[in-house]
């Protein structure tokens, strides 16, 4: 990237999917899980592998920007091995690490809205319009929610993922993206 002049960006150094986490962190209890993630966070801005894992990465002060954590409004990986208070508290603690260790980088909340309701099994019997509201007014409610709990982020991510390469069929609908600016 830094050969052809790009910037870089990582996804993600926590995913809240339990299926995306390995299978040694389950029988951590709270405390331990809360050092395990710190280690992470550590490793990551120190450009080295967590304890436990084999990985490749980049010159961590190359990153222009970073999902830091992806997918945190319906998937509850970390609130459930945590609680909600320390779920809060951990995630401002995350950031905060982050800026200070990559203090250049800018970080990102990262949400998957096109999923949302799927995860949540929150739609059902909703219409189109209706889906995409609840799924507007989650974001936005989580948003306020962190910025609440003093979390400081840059930016907010919104990705999605199609199946179908012809979208000229998908419906006109609202762009969460626009509608979360507003």
């Amino acid at each position: 990237a830094q050969d052809h002049d790009k910037n870089l960006r990582h996804h993600t150094i926590f995913w809240s999917n339990p299926s995306q986490n390995p299978a040694w962190l389950d029988p951590l209890d709270a405390n331990t899980f809360r050092q395990a993630m710190l280690a992470r966070v550590d490793a990551f801005t120190a450009g080295q592998c967590p304890p436990g894992a084999s990985c490749v990465l980049p010159d961590p002060t190359a990153m222009t920007s970073i999902d830091v954590i992806n997918e945190m409004i319906f998937w509850d990986f970390y609130r459930n091995k945590l609680g909600e208070s320390d779920f809060t508290g951990i995630v401002k603690e995350i950031y905060d690490r982050v800026k200070t260790n990559l203090p250049a980088a800018k970080l990102y909340l990262n949400e998957q809205p096109d999923h949302l309701c799927v995860f949540a099994n929150q739609c059902a019997g909703l219409d189109f319009e209706q889906t995409s509201q609840f799924v507007t007014d989650s974001y936005i409610q989580f948003v306020q929610d962190v910025q609440a709990d003093g979390v400081v982020f840059d930016g907010l991510a919104l990705q999605s993922h199609f199946s179908d390469p012809d979208l000229s069929s998908a419906p006109n609908r609202p762009n969460p993206a626009e509608i979360v600016a507003e």
